[in-house]
């Protein structure tokens, strides 16, 4: 069985970006590695439905980024896929064997047994009795299994199921569980103990992000993005909580101690920076995408500086990806922006590794080479 090991195996100004888009004059339909002979791999041209994204954890000190990879989930005929990418083209995926309505991760990280791996929250709603079943996937962070998380009343949606890890200081990790108004945090330990969640203090409804960053005493501080609400930054126990920014997007871990928020928003591209306390790092920033239709952001940072990759969909509907530099908080600049090749009528794209994006059209999925 293929880990997750195998995963994660010039600038403009802000506010002035250089749009290039034309197709690029060969477009491969790259292969999903799947670890078979020859490395024959996979390719999902229909059935696809419910894509997930999340972006790498960030590394603990002294550890590469080859185990810390960006994580895509989606439903193949109504089974669970993971693929999962860093550096390059070679984007692997890993077969979950499980049947479920929607999925979503952990950001990708090292799990107990030393690989690379990223937890897995699936969701099967029942239509029938109008209630949602899930289950925990261990998905390579320990022996391949599934740990029940009861069934709730409604359907997915508005429980928006969310899971995170952080480095804990005792060399493993910690996972945290979000579940409608409910959170809870313990040990990356299989079964484990905060699925389904008790306890905590949440929004309740709509689609949420999460990630983590360290506090000064090294103790995780849980990032919780929900849509339509705030970005919230949670004590490692959620017994309480600051707002760091009054909206919601994509987010990630730039730095130990730093995070980031993004957003599409009346065709502007915005950022925002901010601390383990919830304090900003520098303005907010605001680039013109000159596009008042652009929407579907992904964010991912693939690599150890404050510099990340970015996608989303245009008002042409086209797939566009690009980097994003947050090195100079005062001074955030949106690099050149590609056109994804043959991702005319696109409803979802994600970064998924510094070379490649993966591209939903129709009910297919695209490995696209961007440059």
């Amino acid at each position: 069985m293929v880990r997750l090991a195998a995963l994660f195996a010039g600038a403009l100004a802000a506010g002035c970006t250089l749009v290039v888009n034309e197709e690029l004059a060969s477009c491969p339909d790259l292969i999903f590695l799947d670890g078979t002979p020859n490395n024959g791999g996979l390719r999902f041209h229909g059935g696809v439905s419910a894509p997930s994204f999340r972006g790498p954890a960030f590394p603990p000190p002294g550890q590469a980024i080859d185990n810390y990879g960006s994580t895509l989930t989606f439903l193949s005929a109504g089974t669970v896929e993971q693929v999962g990418g860093a550096v390059g083209d070679g984007v692997f995926m890993r077969a979950q064997n499980y049947s479920a309505t929607s999925a979503s991760s952990t950001p990708g990280h090292v799990g107990p047994g030393g690989f690379g791996c990223a937890e897995v929250v699936a969701a099967t709603y029942d239509t029938l009795h109008d209630r949602t079943s899930l289950q925990l996937l261990a998905s390579g962070c320990g022996e391949d299994a599934a740990f029940d998380g009861g069934t709730l009343p409604g359907a997915p949606e508005p429980l928006a199921p969310a899971v995170a890890w952080a480095p804990s200081a005792d060399g493993g990790g910690m996972i945290a569980s979000v579940l409608g108004s409910q959170a809870q945090a313990c040990p990356e330990s299989f079964p484990p103990t905060c699925f389904p969640p008790q306890g905590g203090a949440v929004p309740a409804g709509g689609a949420r992000r999460m990630d983590s960053l360290l506090d000064a005493q090294g103790q995780p501080v849980w990032i919780v993005a929900s849509e339509g609400a705030d970005t919230r930054l949670y004590s490692s126990d959620f017994a309480g909580s600051i707002a760091a920014v009054s909206w919601a997007g994509p987010v990630a871990a730039v730095g130990a101690d730093v995070g980031i928020v993004m957003r599409i928003h009346a065709g502007e591209l915005d950022a925002q920076l901010f601390d383990s306390t919830g304090a900003p790092r520098g303005p907010e920033a605001h680039t013109p995408l000159n596009d008042a239709a652009a929407r579907g952001l992904e964010i991912a940072r693939l690599a150890l500086t404050p510099v990340l990759r970015i996608a989303w969909i245009g008002g042409d509907g086209k797939a566009h990806a690009a980097q994003y530099d947050a090195s100079v908080a005062t001074a955030q600049r949106l690099g050149s922006i590609s056109t994804v090749c043959e991702s005319a009528g696109a409803s979802f794209v994600a970064p998924t590794s510094t070379t490649t994006a993966a591209v939903v059209v129709g009910d297919s999925l695209f490995l696209r080479r961007v440059q």
